[in-house]
């Protein structure tokens, strides 16, 4: 077999790779050591600086301290040389290695397939529609360096563009096959490549535990914790509640699940209650957020699967949710929930003894004068609505054994934590048994879509009582002091630190409504990535397959639906390819790229957009030595095809010197 010619790397192909190593490198920066980042920065500018200034390879002995060198700093910086961000620590020093060794084609091949698979690698941190569409410019970068480096002709913007444009063209004739893959490929439940994402550590979301600041803190973040669309009408807003975990122990200071710590556990059937109302079917997609709850409207109606419901109607799967989930949920707003048990109203009324004793004291005096659980309820509501109670994000730190009788009869500055708390344990006092419900309330609604979305900043803690005619009713006693709260989200920029918070009103204007219209948009374009990419699961594969009328019912229907589609697409561009490369029966264009391959077997490529005279020209330039043959076949070329010469006679001639021609 004939050895493959080798030529000189040029400084273009260089360039192009140094561009694309830098946008596949550079997103991994804030994920991973300084140190890493910078050592790879230094031998790319290294390498560069060799390209500028033509320096001398570097030795075998320099090398092998330099990939010491990237190996000691990967180790150091992670504490370990395996696991995902050591491992790409790790590809990145050495691919700065590599850069500096790099001195024939064979190397610049093998740059280019690690710069490939490094952009891989930015998908275990993120998926995301932004994410991807960077990835796919930089692949785009990566492709157009694979052309430049096979051309063996660098020329100037003219050539950048032809480069382009069959990088282009490239991804464009891969797209069928990708699309196939993707909807053909058998998908396997689980993160991807059964990593977990760990990048969302600090934004967990709503736990089973609560304490003065906890939820304040969450309002800050505009992050989204879950969309939903429903099948119909929506809610109004002030039944617009989400329910979460329910918190029944205190200690005075911090609300539990239950006295360990341990979220109750759930059950495959649904709690005693009675629907007064009809039902609100909807969909729910929620980000991952670390934690075992599902959060849906109040109550939920059904269970979705792999998991189960508490019986205080807490949603909570088997596993943390480490990935984003999609689940289908039936709720009702309004209900009248079954019997209570003497243990649940023991847990509903329990208090610590000796703890906020003036709280605990205004409860009771509120029985022995009402006597009238309704009444009571009233009385504490009143107190909030008339009395110079503030909601802000940034109430006092309560630090103190005592903290409700701080808040209501000192501070009277707080956030829904502070007022659901401190209600529960009024009521408590006063004999009425009451819990604390966390979880998130509104939303703000995409017309674009036509779906809610839930963030951060929604995070809200409400309570329940207990009464014998109605069961547990929800009691908000924020909206006692900010009636807005069930109306519209907390605007963080105009909230300041100690005062009253300031809620969202419509921005007005033109400007006002383009930024909402770009907004919207956006989460538009991400919630549809995320529906039909991200979640495309087996269950969604499935059912999209069986829309399309094919019967997939196990794997191997899906291996031989995807052999026969592969098969097909391969046939189909197959024969494109045949189709375009069919050779003319007019034998002047037949010699005509004869004489154009041979000159290509030399390196001399002829351009798309280049005439005869313009190619001959350029070819003479590069080999005066053929001047001669050139030019007698150009001349005879274009006589033929435009100044109309005696064709059986030109076409012999023609023939003739481009078989002579032997460059």
């Amino acid at each position: 077999m004939k050895k493959r010619q080798s030529y000189p790397i040029a400084n273009s192909t260089l360039m192009w790779l140094f561009a694309a190593l830098l946008m596949a490198v550079m997103p991994h920066a804030p994920r991973l050591p300084l140190l890493v980042t910078a050592l790879f920065l230094v031998f790319l500018s290294w390498r560069y600086m060799m390209v500028i200034y033509r320096w001398q390879p570097l030795s075998k002995i320099s090398r092998f301290a330099l990939t010491s060198l990237g190996l000691a700093v990967v180790y150091i910086t992670q504490g370990t040389l395996i696991g995902r961000d050591a491992g790409i620590s790790l590809l990145i020093a050495m691919l700065g290695v590599k850069l500096l060794e790099m001195s024939n084609e064979r190397d610049v091949y093998i740059t280019i397939m690690i710069a490939y698979f490094l952009v891989i690698t930015h998908f275990l941190y993120s998926q995301s529609l932004l994410t991807a569409g960077y990835m796919f410019v930089v692949v785009v970068v990566i492709t157009t360096t694979l052309i430049d480096l096979n051309r063996h002709e660098h020329g100037g913007a003219a050539q950048i563009k032809s480069n382009l444009q069959a990088a282009g063209w490239l991804m464009l004739q891969a797209a069928p096959f990708m699309l196939f893959l993707f909807i053909l490929f058998p998908r396997i439940g689980g993160p991807i490549w059964g990593l977990h994402d760990e990048t969302r550590g600090g934004t967990t979301g709503l736990s089973e535990e609560m304490s003065p600041g906890m939820i304040s803190n969450l309002s800050g973040s505009d992050e989204v914790a879950f969309r939903v669309k429903f099948d119909a009408e929506l809610p109004p807003n002030p039944q617009r509640y989400w329910r979460g975990p329910v918190l029944w122990h205190t200690d005075g200071q911090r609300w539990k699940a239950s006295i360990s710590g341990q979220p109750p556990a759930g059950r495959s059937s649904l709690p005693d209650f009675e629907p007064l109302g009809a039902p609100f079917k909807y969909t729910v997609t929620m980000e991952p957020s670390n934690q075992r709850w599902l959060f849906a409207l109040d109550l939920p109606g059904v269970i979705p699967q792999e998991s189960a419901l508490t019986k205080d109607f807490q949603l909570q799967t088997v596993k943390p949710i480490t990935q984003r989930v999609r689940y289908d949920m039936v709720s009702f707003t309004e209900y009248r929930t079954g019997k209570i048990s003497l243990l649940e109203r023991q847990r509903a009324l329990q208090l610590p003894a000796g703890v906020n004793p003036e709280t605990q004291r205004l409860g009771r005096r509120w029985r022995a004068e009402l006597n009238n659980e309704a009444a009571i309820i009233d009385a504490a509501l009143r107190m909030y609505a008339t009395e110079e109670f503030i909601y802000t994000l940034s109430p006092p730190l309560l630090l103190t054994a005592d903290p409700m009788d701080k808040f209501l009869f000192d501070t009277r500055r707080g956030f829904c934590e502070h007022y659901s708390s401190s209600f529960v344990t009024l009521m408590r006092a006063a004999g009425v048994p009451a819990r604390v419900v966390t979880g998130y309330q509104g939303g703000e609604l995409n017309p674009v879509g036509d779906y809610l979305i839930i963030r951060q900043k929604d995070a809200h803690a409400w309570a329940e009582v207990w009464l014998d005619e109605f069961g547990w009713v929800r009691v908000d006693p924020t909206a006692a002091v900010a009636p807005e709260r069930v109306e519209l989200s907390i605007n963080n920029a105009l909230s300041r630190q100690g005062e009253a918070v300031t809620f969202d009103l419509p921005i007005g204007g033109k400007l006002g409504e383009l930024v909402r219209k770009f907004r919207f948009g956006w989460d538009s374009m991400n919630n549809g990535w995320n529906q039909w990419v991200l979640n495309y699961n087996e269950a969604q594969q499935r059912s999209f397959l069986s829309n399309l009328g094919l019967g997939i019912e196990s794997w191997k229907d899906m291996v031989i639906a995807l052999a026969i589609a592969l098969f097909s697409l391969l046939g189909m561009f197959g024969a494109f390819i045949l189709l375009r490369n069919y050779q003319s029966p007019d034998p002047i264009v037949r010699l005509w790229k004869a004489y154009c391959r041979k000159l290509s077997r030399k390196g001399v490529w002829r351009r798309p957009s280049e005439g005869p005279r313009a190619f001959s020209e350029r070819v003479v330039t590069m080999h005066p030595e053929w001047a001669g043959d050139v030019n007698q076949i150009t001349q005879l070329y274009i006589d033929i095809r435009y100044a109309n010469a005696a064709r059986q006679e030109s076409v012999r001639a023609l023939r003739n010197a481009i078989n002579r021609f032997k460059p």
